[in-house]
């Protein structure tokens, strides 16, 4: 699908219509409350989450529904009651809606999922959030989101497009433009941080496009776990329809941008997957972190104030060099692969398992490739796959390895949502053209495995699945691993199925030309479905390391370093005094900046190191000449400074 309308927007003004009524109730399986009773305050819908670096789990929620009450909100009065909408509210949010009570309540978990982070995003938390929450719209369709904006602004609005953020109503808008539940979700957390700038600074135009764009695609491109309840933000690279990062990959390949057309600004050159790209470039290393959130701030606090010039000053004081950053850039890009390509309608992403609507639109099948060619040698990057792996599975599937003389790769094939129907598996050999050319390896109806290399000049293999395999598969909620190998002569393919312990296995084999081994080792691989909705987890070596325990709190940043706050309280510190900045606080702030993205054993002698040290440097600010207060109080405020973690207070 594509994604249009992310933006916040300016309507035209007109007059709005109120919709008076009165009644509340407490929602979701708990008992009606009295008609008449007040809107429950923030603190009576608590929630209960344990962040854990860019990872959010749910332990616990309040929601509850108030029928036409209008909880107090930041909108002024401006965002009323539209006949065939209800309110419902959780902790920091306020969502009046159409759609089913099922759907208010996902909207604000995810929302509640997401909010600490966008605290981080932002940087400031909104006045008041103690005593009144932030709105979101959800229409049932088009249609039903105009109905709202006429209740609301006075006017219906007027183009397409999944998501929009008003910021002189101070709401957030949505409405279902496609099927997929990923691209509902993405669109949320998209406008809610939208939202969120608006409450806190007042408009969505304090700050320049690449800001406004490029920090919402960046950290709505998440994961959500639905099982575990757990939002991953801030993902660079991942599958599904939607995924930005492949899309400025390719858009920079046709023609690099530079640094200086993004601090430029021109909207015809950029989009939204570029200027998300430019923002993961930011927040994806230390020291251009550090001078990012120092920009944000510094620009922040002028308010759009000859937006354009200080925003050019502003790099360049901080930045230093433009060309030297640019460099940098051009490098970064250069190394970054998106891992996954979507070829053919529609993958939803849960977890680290892809889901096939399985009705492909141009191709033999529903299609997302993999870009991990097999005989290249798996090596750790923490941007490939930057979200949580689910954990082994060798039960069903086996060791897998990349760049061996016999490459093993596998999936995770799931018919639990339709068993004995479609098809699903992977495919190996894939051109980016169509049509495409490939060897594809499939389970068939859950009944017969099919090896098909027809499309380059080989044969064709189905075999029938024996029935006790199809009975390990149904005991196991319809699922079987599937393995493959590229041996010298011939691929293999594996199915296992049942308990550990129990595991039948079967299995087949399709004769290789030289050149067809060839291909199919460089050429990336792919995820392939149909007919039917099938979920696939494919498991491909890329040296990724197991996720920490996430049930644990820790630092909300990609590098769960406790230290990133006193870090920029020295970098803060460091810009007021410019020149004068004593060696002292230099070499600090230098030693936190190389530490970030260091091993727990170097956080923790950073963050020792930093209480040591920071006495020290404290007296030699006081004795500099230069606006010597204002940067001790930064010192001072870093030096007990935590970011929220875990189990947010009331107000984080």
């Amino acid at each position: 699908m594509r994604r249009v309308g992310h933006q916040a927007a300016r309507p035209r003004a007109g007059a709005g219509v109120l919709w008076a009524g009165f009644v509340v109730a407490v929602g979701w399986g708990a008992a009606v409350r009295a008609a008449g009773a007040p809107v429950p305050a923030p603190t009576e819908t608590p929630v209960e989450i344990v962040v854990s670096g860019r990872t959010s789990t749910l332990k616990r929620i309040t929601i509850m529904e108030t029928n036409q009450a209008i909880p107090p909100n930041y909108s002024a009065g401006r965002v009323r009651n539209t006949p065939g909408f209800r309110w419902y509210v959780s902790r920091h949010y306020a969502i009046k809606t159409d759609m089913p009570a099922r759907w208010a309540h996902d909207c604000l978990t995810w929302s509640e999922l997401a909010w600490p982070h966008l605290l981080r995003v932002i940087g400031r938390t909104p006045g008041g959030i103690d005593r009144k929450r932030m709105v979101l719209v959800y229409g049932k369709s088009l249609a039903s989101m105009r109905n709202a904006t006429m209740t609301d602004g006075g006017f219906r609005w007027s183009q397409s497009g999944g998501g929009v953020t008003f910021d002189f109503l101070r709401a957030a808008y949505n409405y279902p433009s496609g099927s997929l539940t990923y691209h509902k979700r993405d669109l949320v957390i998209h406008e809610n941080l939208h939202l969120l700038q608006a409450c806190v600074t007042g408009s969505c135009y304090h700050m320049p496009f690449r800001f406004l764009e490029g920090v919402t695609y960046a950290l709505a491109n998440h994961v959500y776990d639905r099982d575990n309840k757990r939002l991953t933000v801030c993902v660079l690279d991942k599958p599904t329809t939607n995924n930005p990062y492949d899309k400025a990959l390719r858009e920079m390949a046709r023609r690099f941008r530079t640094i200086r057309e993004f601090v430029d600004g021109d909207k015809r050159t950029l989009t939204g997957p570029l200027v998300g790209l430019y923002t993961q470039f930011m927040w994806t290393d230390p020291d251009r972190l550090m001078k990012w959130r120092l920009w944000r701030d510094e620009l922040m606090a002028l308010g759009g104030k000859d937006l354009q010039a200080n925003d050019r000053r502003l790099m360049e004081a901080i930045y230093g060099d433009l060309d030297r950053l640019n460099d940098d850039w051009r490098r970064w890009v250069a190394a970054r692969r998106s891992t996954f390509h979507y070829v053919d309608w529609g993958w939803e992403q849960v977890g680290d398992t892809l889901w096939s609507y399985g009705w492909p639109q141009k191709t033999p099948f529903s299609q997302t490739n993999v870009n991990l060619p097999l005989d290249e040698k798996a090596v750790h990057d923490p941007l490939r796959m930057d979200y949580p792996p689910a954990g082994a599975r060798e039960q069903l599937v086996g060791p897998v390895r990349r760049g061996s003389n016999t490459p093993t790769v596998g999936a995770l094939l799931d018919f639990s949502r339709n068993p004995g129907k479609g098809l699903c598996g992977l495919a190996f050999g894939v051109e980016d053209k169509l049509p495409p050319t490939q060897v594809n390896v499939y389970l068939l109806r859950g009944r017969t495995l099919v090896i098909d290399g027809e499309k380059l000049r080989l044969t064709k293999t189905s075999r029938a699945v024996p029935d006790a395999l199809q009975a390990a598969m149904k005991a196991d909620r319809h699922r079987a691993g599937l393995t493959v190998t590229i041996a010298s002569k011939a691929i293999r393919a594996e199915l296992r199925a049942g308990a550990k312990g129990a595991t039948v296995r079967f299995g087949a084999s399709l004769a290789l030309t030289p050149s067809a081994r060839r291909r199919l080792l460089a050429g990336p691989s792919a995820v392939i479905a149909k007919d039917g909705y099938h979920g696939v987890t494919p498991l491909f070596d890329a040296a990724r390391r197991p996720a920490p325990d996430l049930s644990r709190p820790a630092p909300a940043n990609r590098w769960r370093f406790a230290g990133e706050e006193q870090t920029y309280r020295l970098v803060r510190a460091e810009w007021l005094l410019g020149k004068a900045a004593p060696a002292s606080l230099r070499a600090l702030a230098n030693r936190m900046v190389a530490a970030m993205d260091g091993d727990t054993k170097a956080q923790r002698a950073a963050m020792a190191r930093h209480a040591a040290s920071l006495p020290g440097a404290l007296r030699d600010v006081r004795a500099t000449g230069a606006p010597r207060a204002s940067a001790a109080a930064e010192l001072l405020a870093g030096r007990g400074a935590v970011l929220p973690t875990t189990r947010p207070k009331q107000d984080p």
